[in-house]
């Protein structure tokens, strides 16, 4: 399976393999870089488009993680549903969630759905129950019983 990386400076490199999506090997759909310290991989598993989010979610890198998601939203046009697996996540600020949320609202008025993917003792777990997000989406723990679901 070839896969396109968007690198640094414009940069474009392809590959062919799988990809390790929240601790497990998959072969890949696209996978983006933006700023050093985040990673998007976005993929199909099971009808449902995958959004895998790897390091910080912050003001500089919030644009790496909503390209990601509108590129979710595209594939996942089918079945509407949108999982974004952020147990590779080391931290979420605000932005990040606002982001979250309005892909949420957006796939919501199109009958479609998003869940999240979270370690339950993981610092953005955290960080989203404290806030109060954890109210506003549909929480696994497992990316298999995420994609399974709906």
């Amino acid at each position: 399976m070839r896969q396109q990386i968007l690198g640094f400076a414009g940069w474009s490199f392809a590959f062919v393999g799988a990809v390790e999506l929240g601790g497990e090997i998959m072969d890949g759909h696209r996978a983006e870089c933006g700023a050093p310290s985040i990673r998007v991989i976005v993929r199909e598993v099971r009808g449902a488009a995958v959004v895998g989010v790897f390091g910080e979610v912050d003001l500089a890198t919030v644009d790496e993680l909503r390209a990601g998601l509108y590129e979710a939203a595209e594939l996942a046009e089918a079945s509407r549903r949108v999982v974004v697996d952020l147990r590779g996540t080391e931290f979420i600020e605000v932005m990040g969630l606002k982001a979250l949320l309005a892909e949420s609202e957006r796939l919501r008025l199109g009958g479609g759905e998003l869940c999240l993917v979270l370690s339950e003792s993981g610092q953005v777990s955290r960080i989203v129950e404290t806030i109060g997000f954890d109210e506003d989406f549909i929480i696994y723990e497992d990316l298999a019983l995420a994609t399974r679901s709906g």
